[in-house]
């Protein structure tokens, strides 16, 4: 036979603690919970605004583009290029992202953050991947 333990079949008034460390008990909160969705639930004398549907809502955007563009209303959104005070080649600089004109969290692929040593190459993709050779001989 289980014993039941002492003060759990007494009841509590409204409020008093459950445990003897000043913690409430799970009642209170749910019991309050109740009382207010139920007061809430009768309370809704709000009332919307008509919604304001702006023309460009109501017409059809543009057509594909076979190279996507940025909008036309992003066109200050542009890399910094920066190059050193003399540089020995033509190329040599960063591009960086303007991270504080961008919306969102996505950086569009037009404005990553590039650094070029000596120029972007002018290699022909038919003619295959570039050959890099050193003073060493090779050895097989």
């Amino acid at each position: 036979m289980v014993k039941a333990r002492p003060g759990l079949s007494e009841e509590r008034p409204f409020g008093e603690p459950a445990a003897g460390n000043g913690m409430l008990s799970r009642r209170v909160f749910l019991e309050g919970a109740v009382v207010t969705g139920a007061a809430g639930a009768g309370v809704s004398s709000a009332s919307a605004e008509p919604l304001v549907v702006e023309s460009w809502m109501k017409e059809p955007g543009a057509a594909f583009a076979p190279y996507g563009q940025p909008s036309r209303f992003e066109d200050k959104v542009v890399r910094a290029i920066l190059s050193p005070p003399n540089p020995p080649l033509p190329g040599i600089g960063t591009a960086r992202t303007p991270l504080h004109l961008l919306d969102g969290m996505i950086t569009p692929s037009g404005l990553h953050f590039e650094r070029s040593h000596s120029g972007i190459p002018a290699a022909a993709p038919a003619q295959g991947p570039p050959t890099f050779r050193c003073g060493a001989p090779r050895v097989r």
